[in-house]
């Protein structure tokens, strides 16, 4: 079942659930020809894009240098440079969240849409700087970061469709094991994972065998690469970041 949240915002609707890839890849297929499952976060636009580029923000394009691993095939990812997918902390505020924001010089896309109400997630828009040198820096102590400001949960790329519609690296991974596994044995190595990479939560789904881990900022990598090594590991069947993604409607 998905769940559906609608904003009062005129230009903004959110679709939010968890969808299984294994049966249809339909959807983003242009872009990630065998992605197998991922939860997915629907922003469907109306009206003046809030992706638009406004006069004084510089545009630093895109690069093709991140890539998604799925069995023996390597999928390059168009990396875009003007945006982070960011979360912040629970305790902050609307007015805390600006100030952080802008002691980075760093923007909402959409100002009228208050994170807390979505989860404490949102897309930040960069100023004059490229969105790698905010992105959070998995396995360090340094805090002068943005996505390593204990503010943020994470800062982490946004990728490009063709079509001009977006999908968000979360600090989520989505993954199952060999099917051969006992149930005792997949316990093991889960709780092996937690342990060396430092993941703060893992949680079965209710849909197959199909399990959600979530990297912290002490872990060795992020979700992206994480994913990526988990997916060539023996006893993993699949492995995928649990991916956000926006569809730009048109009219």
């Amino acid at each position: 079942m998905i769940n559906i949240i609608i904003n009062q915002s005129p230009y903004l609707e959110i679709v939010a659930g968890i969808i299984w890839f294994a049966a249809n890849r339909n959807l983003i297929k242009k872009f990630m020809k065998h992605l197998i499952y991922s939860s997915i976060i629907l922003l469907l636009f109306s009206g003046c894009s809030i992706f638009d580029n406004s006069d004084d923000i510089q545009d630093f394009g895109i690069k093709t240098d991140h890539i998604l691993i799925e069995g023996s095939e390597q999928t390059p990812l168009n990396r875009n440079r003007n945006y982070l997918n960011v979360e912040f902390a629970t305790d902050l505020g609307l007015d805390a969240m600006n100030r952080l924001l802008g002691k980075y010089n760093l923007s909402f896309v959409n100002p009228s849409i208050n994170p807390a109400e979505y989860n404490y997630k949102t897309i930040v828009r960069v100023r004059n700087k490229p969105a790698e040198d905010f992105y959070t820096n998995y396995g360090s102590s340094i805090s002068d970061r943005f996505g390593n400001d204990p503010g943020i949960v994470f800062a982490l790329p946004v990728y490009d469709f063709e079509d001009g519609s977006k999908m968000f690296l979360t600090n989520q991974i989505l993954v199952s094991f060999d099917e051969s596994l006992s149930e005792e044995r997949k316990s093991q190595l889960l709780d092996s994972l937690k342990i060396a990479d430092h993941l703060t939560h893992i949680e079965r789904q209710w849909l197959g065998d199909l399990y959600l881990l979530q990297v912290d900022k002490s872990s060795p990598m992020n979700s992206l690469d994480l994913s990526n090594h988990y997916e060539v590991l023996d006893f993993i069947r699949h492995a995928n970041p649990n991916f956000g993604m926006s569809i730009i409607r048109h009219h």
